[in-house]
């Protein structure tokens, strides 16, 4: 069975703007696989201005007025450091 996924825009499932969903291969049986959607420009432009809109409405933690010690552990533990 084929399945078709979308992009996932601001928070929920938006078909690709140029209407292009590859077929992919299932590389265990040689069957056509599921449709993934190719993204272009228009895409792109849609997924940054839902992330936009979403940092405006819950803008994230910021380092202003950090020392620096404490950005960089900041920094570490959200890049996944001890």
């Amino acid at each position: 069975m084929t399945t078709r996924h979308d992009h996932w825009i601001d928070g929920r499932p938006e078909p690709p703007a140029g209407g292009t969903r590859p077929a992919t291969l299932d590389p265990a049986t040689r069957l056509p696989g599921d449709e993934i959607a190719a993204g272009g420009a228009a895409d792109i432009g849609r997924a940054v201005a839902a992330a936009e809109r979403a940092r405006q409405r819950e803008p994230g933690p910021t380092t202003e007025g950090m020392t620096d010690v404490r950005r960089s552990s900041a920094a570490g533990r959200a890049g996944g450091a001890p």
